[in-house]
């Protein structure tokens, strides 16, 4: 944003794919980290309780994402693993 002035009355060109707006391979990186963190991270009934803050931010990231991803338009040649 660079200290510019940002508009944001302007026409949204809703024929455009999700994939000609968004880098589908940083969404999946993304992804692949949050599901990768609680992995790892959230082994016991203390550490849920202890990272609950983190835990629902990743989990929101990954509801936030795999429901773009599943919603009609987007064309994905394979699924993430996570999505299975």
């Amino acid at each position: 944003m660079n200290g510019e002035d940002v508009s944001l009355d302007h026409e949204v060109d809703t024929k455009l794919e999700f994939s000609e707006r968004v880098e589908r391979g940083a969404i999946m990186y993304r992804m692949e980290s949050a599901w990768e963190w609680l992995a790892e991270n959230i082994d016991s009934k203390g550490k849920l309780k202890s990272e609950a803050k983190q835990i629902e931010q990743e989990a929101a990231i990954l509801a936030m994402f795999g429901k773009i991803i599943n919603s009609e338009g987007i064309h994905l040649q394979k699924k993430p693993a996570i999505m299975n």
